[in-house]
């Protein structure tokens, strides 16, 4: 058995006086918009030159907690009754006003199991808008919940397995490139905060240009 303790800005997952991992809502550029973390490069099959400039990564160099938060998330994600957390994670934070959620923060979908849980939660909850970043194209994404929209990061070992029809996201480091829409929440753009004055990933249809941070 496991218990949910909503925190500000966390639900935490816990067994008794165990925790097994967490959730956070919002934060500084994520306007109330629930995400989850793992490792990365340890949980991102698709890395390629990203690794020497990964911002996600950067926490975990930083901060021990982090590094320790997003290993005890990793664990949690094996465990067989995370279908069932997940699912209670996402009923209690629609009852707490969120409807936008962000697998990976950090780190990417890194097996099939990990990959069906989430896509069958996101299914049982057609009324929250999921969405993320990936370079897992190795996955059968083909069959995504109408409540998903997944962009595929630009750059990775599976790029030439991309579908043709899917949405693209690329970190630029000068010049912006053509036929991308610039996100605004790149550095030396409007500041807009996600899930609030944009929802350009969440809910848009074109390619997502992002500056490096």
């Amino acid at each position: 058995m496991f218990k949910l303790e909503w925190a500000a800005d966390r639900i935490f997952v816990c067994r008794e006086d165990t925790l097994l991992g967490s959730f956070a809502i919002g934060n500084l550029k994520l306007h109330r918009i629930m995400t989850f973390s793992l490792p990365t490069i340890e949980t991102c099959p698709g890395a390629l030159e990203c690794v020497d400039y990964c911002y996600a990564g950067r926490p975990e160099i930083r901060f021990l907690r982090t590094k320790i938060s997003r290993h005890r998330n990793l664990a949690m994600t094996k465990m067989p009754e995370f279908p069932e957390i997940l699912d209670n994670v996402i009923s209690i934070a629609k009852k707490h006003g969120v409807t936008i959620v962000r697998p990976h923060e950090a780190g990417d979908f890194y097996d099939i199991q990990y990959v069906t849980a989430w896509l069958n939660v996101m299914a049982a909850h057609p009324d929250v808008a999921f969405y993320t970043y990936t370079r897992s194209a190795h996955f059968d994404l083909s069959h995504l919940p109408r409540n998903f929209n997944l962009l595929y990061s630009l750059g990775g070992k599976y790029d030439h397995l991309i579908p043709e029809s899917a949405r693209r996201c690329i970190v630029y480091k000068e010049n912006p490139p053509k036929g991308y829409d610039l996100c605004p929440c790149s550095p030396g753009q409007n500041k807009d905060i996600c899930g609030s004055g944009c929802f350009l990933c969440p809910s848009g249809t074109s390619n997502v240009a992002i500056k490096r941070h």
